[in-house]
This record gives C-alpha cells, structure tokens and sequence, in this order.
C-alpha cells in the first residue's frame, strides 16, 4: 500500500520452497518505474537477513523481463 492512502499496489515477500527461500514481488503496472520494487526488495530482504538470519536466499525472472532483472541485480542477486 502507498503512505499516503489505501490503495494496494502490489506484493513483496518470502515463500518457502525446497526448503529454501524464494524471493519474489509483484507491482501494478501504473506504479512500475517509481522505484516501489526496489525499495520493498530492499525492506524485505534487509529484514530476512537481519532478523530472519537468513544465510541465503533465491530469486528468479523471466529473461525478458529486463526490468525485474535490474531490481533483483541492485541487491546482489546473480
């Protein structure tokens, strides 16, 4: 949801797959660009690492979505 109101934009989070985690989000189309991904991915993982003591975590994308491979690339995904 935006700060400034009510409206859901999308969702960031951790799922548990194979006993490991899996990283992933998805945003509104009108809100893609403003940089809300990245900043949930960051929140999120920050918090996985710091208070879940999470050693390692997985990610993935389409290969044509250029854009969500730049997200996960800023936080160091490979």
């Amino acid at each position: 949801m935006l700060r400034e109101g009510d409206e859901f934009i999308g969702v960031c989070g951790f799922k548990i797959a194979r006993e490991r985690p899996l990283f992933g989000f998805r945003l509104a189309s009108r809100y893609w660009g403003a940089r809300y991904a990245t900043e949930a991915a960051n929140t999120i993982l920050d918090f996985g690492f710091k208070r879940l003591d999470m050693r390692c975590v997985y990610a993935g994308a389409y290969p044509h979505n250029t854009q969500s491979l730049k997200i996960l690339a800023k936080p160091g995904f490979v």
